[in-house]
């Protein structure tokens, strides 16, 4: 069997101990075999580098393990409502119902390696993927900046603040216009890549 090094994705043969292209051990639990589902591209476009124009690639699978905590000590959001019903000592209720937990997952992203330059890029379903996942963040961003700006407006204008909960909504409002930002580049430079890898593939 032909075997990929997972480390720079060159070939090696089966039997070998050390990449004969990088010198890294190749532990054959973590070498890709060539047998694996390639990325899939749409029929009518002809597979190439994006660097060199080369059609002499091949395949590579990258599993990216994140863990992401949710959920905080204080509800910033529980303690504002609280407020407003029961007054200062409404704020309390931002403790209640601590939900507060750690999620481990895997992204399984898939990639394009040239043999003859050794760059390496991402599929286009991949890409596809990386974008509609910042539209879904774009949009929960906004529908949570609204509500902040809308609840921080109706409580300037109803005289029913202090100063502390002006301050904490006002933070919010900064970090989710920082998130936004941040989403919102993102998700235009991997729409820049995918029609850049598009454009080169239907030439």
């Amino acid at each position: 069997l032909i075997m990929y090094c997972n480390k720079c994705g060159a070939e090696v043969n089966d039997g070998n101990a050390f990449c004969t292209n990088c010198g890294s051990p190749l532990n054959k639990a973590k070498i890709e075999f060539a047998e694996r589902t390639e990325p899939k591209e749409p029929q009518n476009f002809k597979i190439k580098c994006i660097r060199c124009r080369s059609c002499d690639l091949h395949p590579l699978t990258e599993d990216i393990t994140t863990s992401k905590t949710t959920g905080s000590d204080f509800s910033v959001g529980k303690g504002c409502l609280g407020y407003l019903l029961m007054g200062p000592f409404g704020i309390l209720c931002g403790a209640c119902g601590k939900n507060k937990k750690t999620t481990t997952t895997t992204t399984h992203k898939n990639y394009w390696v040239c043999k003859d330059c050794g760059f390496k890029f991402k599929d286009l379903a991949t890409l596809e993927t990386e974008i509609n996942t910042y539209k879904s963040s774009l949009i929960l961003t906004s529908v949570a900046l609204i509500f902040w700006c809308i609840l921080m407006i109706y409580m300037i204008i109803s005289f029913n603040c202090t100063a502390f909960l002006l301050i904490c909504l006002a933070i919010g409002i900064v970090i989710g216009g920082i998130n936004f930002f941040s989403n919102w580049t993102a998700m235009k430079n991997a729409q820049e890549e995918y029609d850049n890898t598009k454009r080169i593939f239907m030439e």
